[in-house]
């Protein structure tokens, strides 16, 4: 095979970009092999070659602007021919080079965010507000990650901070809205659109309206949002036939909300999702037909705005798995593609093909830990107990290289979690011994875990250790002061062992921390008995 030479290719680059929006050279360094078809990796490697390895700073000055614009605008082309893992490490090539560059550091933040590492994408996206710090995009892409960890409180005032910069942002407009639905503060938005009257004019933002509006009661308010959004609106707007359809009905407009039900039900694919409209269906074909039927019971099942997001989650987890499936066929040797695969698969419930997906990652490299301790899981989902604990029990005895260890690191995987798995199924099975060590052994590895002391608490009262057992507890309880269980087996411990006041001091706690709870019932007739 040919080596790989440097060439100055001339080639009619504005006939390749149409409208690239920037200038272009004549004449740019690519990597190439005799014959080779030029492609914008190419043209990019090509470029960091020369700066790299001749340093010669005049190619900066003639290429540098043509290459960061050239990554900027055709990043996703340029990530569509290459593999995630070397898209990534040519961004961060460049980045190098332009590390001040806000966009660049923003498309970095966004690649690491799609591929499932939030804390990465922030050190990035906090780069680009520190260079730009008045840039709306910055501050709602932030706000994105700050939501997907658990910050909702952060990630609003990012999104409020991007529309006092642009009020005209309205990615940043929907992520507020679409928020303060979620937390039930409908009447949030209403003040939101006082103040704001131009956001009915966003449909993908009037339709957030429409929601809040329903949900306060006002439905013909709320239609009339709806149906401007969906008139509005060039592409199809998340959610907002099925509410629109749920308001037709509120407000008892029969054969709108039967039309568009039946509209849906002909392009939904999830199976869940079609069952329920039939339900809907039915009712509104009796409502016609002017039978008298029991109210449809909303609290049943899911509601209609999480059956439109499971219909969203189902169709992205198809598209997913078609991309990995291509992935699998250009790349059959990374045993990452299959585990990737086999979780689409079990997200679905669909639990045969993700243990097949699995055991072709094992396949690969059967030194790894996490596909090991997950087709174990599944197999349980499956029912196959004695085979899920043979791959709980291979998860515990694997040595994966350091490379498969920071993996681990990088998607949380703890891999104390086999051994506590393990001692469930070892209960389960009544072998307690077993179940004793497996825990033990998971503990030494990472001892922040509440349920395993609790659940090591348990078997060491039942094998009449009771020193043992109240330490546990006592761990567990430290760990968790929520987890109220465990204040039941503590006190009722502590009173065996002739501690009655410490027993019922405990109890009196739990009744004064969760007065309403199923413990607080229990810990109540306790007290009841003990005084």
């Amino acid at each position: 095979m040919s080596r790989r030479k440097l060439y100055f290719v001339k080639y009619n680059w504005n006939a390749f970009f149409k409208n690239p929006g920037f200038d272009i050279p004549d004449e740019v360094p690519v990597h190439i092999r005799p014959g080779h078809e030029i492609t914008l990796p190419d043209v990019v490697n090509g470029f960091l070659h020369l700066v790299e390895k001749s340093l010669r700073l005049d190619y900066l000055n003639r290429f540098g602007d043509f290459v960061i614009n050239l990554t900027l605008n055709y990043s996703d082309a340029i990530v569509a021919q290459t593999t995630p893992e070397e898209a990534l490490a040519l961004l961060k090539k460049i980045r190098r080079f332009y590390s001040n560059s806000g966009l660049l550091n923003l498309k970095i933040s966004q690649y690491y965010f799609e591929a499932g590492f939030p804390r990465e994408a922030g050190k990035y996206i906090r780069r680009a507000m520190t260079l730009e710090p008045d840039s709306s995009a910055y501050h709602t892409f932030a706000g994105i990650i700050d939501a997907a960890t658990g910050h909702q409180g952060r990630a609003e005032k990012h999104w409020l901070k991007a529309v006092n910069l642009d009020s005209g942002y309205r990615k940043a407009w929907l992520n507020i809205t679409n928020l303060y639905n979620f937390e039930n503060r409908f009447s949030k938005n209403l003040e939101l659109l006082k103040k704001n009257p131009h956001l009915i004019d966003f449909p993908e933002i009037a339709n957030q309206l429409g929601i809040s509006l329903a949900s306060l009661g006002h439905f013909k308010k709320a239609i009339v949002f709806l149906e401007k959004a969906k008139k509005d609106s060039e592409i199809e707007v998340p959610y907002l036939d099925f509410n629109l359809a749920q308001a037709y009905m509120d407000s008892r407009q029969w054969k709108k909300a039967m039309d568009l039900y039946q509209d849906i039900y002909r392009r939904v694919k999830s199976d869940n999702t079609r069952e329920t409209l039939e339900e809907r269906i039915n009712f509104l074909n009796d409502q016609l037909k002017g039978r008298e039927q029991p109210k449809v019971n909303k609290e049943a099942g899911l509601s209609f705005a999480q059956i439109a997001k499971e219909e969203e989650f189902y169709l992205q987890i198809m598209k997913n798995i078609e991309k990995l499936k291509r992935e699998a066929e250009e790349n059959p040797d990374n045993p990452w593609v299959y585990y990737n695969l086999g979780n689409m698969f079990a997200q679905l419930g669909k639990f045969e093909e993700a243990a097949e997906q699995f055991r072709k990652s094992l396949e690969k490299y059967e030194e790894n830990t996490l596909v090991w301790h997950t087709l174990g899981l599944v197999y349980l989902e499956l029912g196959k107990t004695d085979l899920g604990l043979e791959a709980i029990r291979r998860a515990v005895i694997c040595r994966p290289n350091d490379e498969t260890e920071s993996i681990y690191q990088q998607m949380n995987f703890n891999v104390s979690l086999p051994y506590f798995n393990l001692g469930d199924i070892y209960i389960s099975k009544k072998k307690f011994d077993e179940a004793v060590k497996a825990f033990e052994k998971g503990i030494e590895i990472d001892a922040r875990s509440f349920l395993a002391h609790y659940k090591l608490g348990t078997l060491m009262e039942r094998k009449k250790k009771l020193d043992r057992a109240e330490e546990s507890y006592h761990k567990a309880l430290i760990l968790n002061e929520s987890f109220f269980p465990v204040y039941i087996d503590l006190a009722r411990l502590l009173i065996k062992t002739g501690r009655k006041s410490e027993g019922t001091m405990l109890l009196r706690k739990l009744l004064a921390l969760a007065p309403n709870s199923e413990e607080a019932r229990a810990a109540a007739r306790i007290l009841k008995r003990h005084g």
